[in-house]
């Protein structure tokens, strides 16, 4: 009798040591679906299940899908090129441009080195502003004014050394800040 009782409790036993291990395997799968790797394509190979939607892919040459998986990898050479930046030309198309010219104060117009007047010679791109104004747009570009002492020869010799890149004269023009 105490034999009988000995052996049914083996028996609840290894029944609840089963149990317990079953649980903690369910348990590390949920963990690892639910915090492990995630990807669309999962394998859920549970011990004793049958997979019956993988047959392609058992009958499928190894080396042919290493291939495949090499070719999905790699970049496709035929792919959409990035569309080029728009230009503020192409932005501001048919919208009326009216120049704004920014003049200088009277002491600006004078030579800081010789005191000679200055005069304008050309024009200096500075900021472009899209004014909208209900039912009408409108750019409007700013420019300074680029100035030149009046007698200033540039054909002499000792100008030409004095000549920056762009042909204009340096020390003597205002207006290139």
């Amino acid at each position: 009798m105490i034999q009988a009782t000995v052996d049914a409790a083996n028996k609840r036993e290894e029944a609840l040591t089963q149990e317990r291990d079953n649980l903690k395997d369910e348990v590390a799968l949920l963990r690892k679906k639910l915090f492990g790797s995630s990807s669309e394509k999962r394998t859920l190979d549970i011990p004793g299940q049958l997979n019956l939607f993988n047959e392609a892919e058992m009958e499928q040459d190894p080396a042919a899908a290493k291939a495949e998986e090499l070719e999905v990898s790699l970049p496709d050479k035929t792919g959409k090129k990035r569309k080029a930046r728009t230009t503020d030309a192409e932005r501001f198309k048919g919208i009326p441009v009216q120049k704004k010219y920014l003049d200088f104060d009277d002491g600006e117009k004078v030579c800081p080195v010789c005191n000679t007047a200055l005069e304008e010679i050309g024009e200096k791109f500075v900021c472009r502003e899209l004014v909208f104004i209900p039912a009408k747009l409108k750019v409007y570009e700013y420019f300074h004014w680029k100035l030149l002492e009046r007698g200033f020869a540039m054909a002499t010799a000792d100008t030409t050394k004095s000549l920056t890149q762009n042909g204009q004269p340096a020390g003597h023009i205002s207006g290139d800040t």
